[in-house]
């Protein structure tokens, strides 16, 4: 078995044995059930649009408890050293435990799933609109993922790795709303660009657009990179 499946299985070990896993999962199908019915009574049709925005909160608050303690524990219990001295490219460690909280993490996307079964029964939902809303939740699942693991690279406590996490990810949530009462219009103009909602929204709405796709894709490539560099420099230390 390569580095990627034995870390992603030791990882996949790891979190099921964590108490903050089914938290995650309880609250997940908690807000799940409560958005959608919601959107259900907000909207003429049925749809994901009200859930899906509601789960990037979901992401920026949650997510960082699956991810904080992978890394962050790691060097906390004086194991992640042994783990980068394992020969060849850290980006198979890094993608391991990567592709486990993505695993872990998707019970949101079986709640999205079972939501769309229940619009399937109630009427006759745009089934396109249906399948990119929930790409959306996923690329979003994965950002939110990658900037977790990140923080979680940066320091040996887990708490604090999840808090940093949220501090990360909270400018991408709020996006161009902090700068509602400046005047430049270029610089409000980039920070939309860099806002996650700004790109999630019309994905919500079943609106595909390959910049909306590329943000995230990138966005979830860069902070996985950003972890790999970080890694880097602690094995050669």
């Amino acid at each position: 078995m390569n580095a990627i499946g034995v870390v992603f299985i030791k990882e996949i070990r790891v979190l099921l044995a964590s108490p903050l896993l089914y938290v995650f999962w309880a609250a997940t199908a908690l807000v799940v059930g409560v958005f959608f019915y919601l959107g259900l009574s907000v909207s003429p049709e049925p749809n994901l649009r009200v859930l899906t925005i509601n789960l990037g909160v979901v992401n920026v608050v949650l997510l960082p408890l699956i991810a904080m303690g992978m890394f962050a524990e790691e060097e906390k219990q004086g194991t992640l050293e042994m783990l980068l001295t394992v020969p060849g490219s850290l980006w198979r460690i890094v993608m391991g435990k990567y592709l486990a909280g993505m695993l872990l993490g998707s019970g949101m996307l079986i709640c999205s799933v079972l939501c769309s079964i229940v619009l399937a029964w109630l009427g006759t939902p745009d089934w396109g609109a249906i399948v990119i809303a929930l790409c959306g939740q996923a690329l979003c699942l994965s950002f939110c993922l990658a900037v977790s693991l990140f923080a979680s690279s940066l320091t040996r406590e887990p708490l604090a790795s999840g808090l940093l996490a949220i501090v990360f990810l909270f400018p991408f949530w709020i996006g161009g709303r902090i700068l509602e009462g400046v005047g430049i219009s270029w610089i409000q103009t980039l920070v939309q660009d860099l806002s996650l909602m700004e790109h999630l929204i019309p994905m919500s709405k079943g609106i595909f657009d390959i910049t909306d796709f590329l943000w995230f894709v990138l966005g979830t490539g860069w902070f996985l990179w950003l972890t790999v560099q970080l890694l880097e420099g602690k094995r050669c230390r």
